[in-house]
């Protein structure tokens, strides 16, 4: 698995590299496994951020479905397939460090949907987006789960029932990227931003990540009084 998911560290940022260029970094459910388990070990050895990137032209291009169940029961499906990905998904939220996600080329299927979760995402000026899953008549349930708060409704549905590849400033709009960037200005653009991260306390970038997760679907009172208890716990913390 090291040789399909690469770490590096670099002072208060670990950088997870996907390292299957040959494969269009397809994600199989033992990357995602392990993805999730790194995510939690970068958390927990006092990492700021995450960077999430890839090797070679594209982010990602998909699941890889070797192994996947196709028959059997509902149940057996939903253990096999579904719930891996879901949790998979799941960290992105769990980890209390923002992840930065970093997009080359085709971002499709699960692809797409690992640039949207990223709290953060600079894509280059000719990244692509896409969810194909309809081609094959199956409705891309757990991306839409991914997109759910994220991208807008009636991008959602225009994504996946268009099965249209959109560029990365359409992708923007929808809400599945933060900032474009000229393709060769792709590592200075994120550098500069890791950099400028480095300048924050963990106490304070982790709490940013802990309301935008939880206080958008407060009421304004609730939303505001759990902004000023978080508030408060940073400035107790110096």
């Amino acid at each position: 698995m090291t040789e399909q998911i690469l770490v590096t560290r670099n002072a208060d940022v670990t950088t997870l590299t996907l390292n299957r260029p040959g494969e269009g970094n397809r994600v199989s459910t033992e990357m995602g496994r392990e993805l999730t388990r790194l995510f939690a070990i970068a958390a927990e050895n006092g990492s700021k951020m995450i960077v999430l990137r890839a090797n070679g032209e594209d982010f990602c291009t998909g699941r890889d479905t070797a192994g996947v169940t196709v028959g059997g029961t509902a149940l057996n499906i939903r253990d096999r397939n579904a719930d891996p990905a879901l949790d998979f998904y799941d960290s992105f939220l769990r980890t209390p460090v923002p992840i930065i996600g970093v997009v080359q080329g085709l971002a499709d299927g699960m692809g797409c949907a690992l640039a949207a979760l990223c709290d953060i995402t600079i894509a280059a000026d000719t990244a692509r987006f896409r969810v194909p899953e309809m081609d094959r008549d199956i409705p891309p349930a757990l991306v839409m789960t991914a997109f759910r708060d994220r991208v807008p409704r009636k991008a959602i549905g225009y994504l996946i029932w268009s099965r249209d590849e959109i560029d990365a400033a359409t992708a923007r709009e929808f809400g599945i990227v933060s900032k474009i960037v000229p393709e060769g200005m792709l590592d200075a653009e994120v550098g500069a931003l890791c950099e400028r991260l480095s300048g924050n306390s963990i106490e304070a970038l982790r709490m940013i990540k802990e309301y935008l997760n939880n206080a958008l679907d407060m009421d304004r009172a609730g939303a505001a009084r759990f902004a000023a208890n978080l508030m408060s716990a940073v400035m107790a913390s110096r």
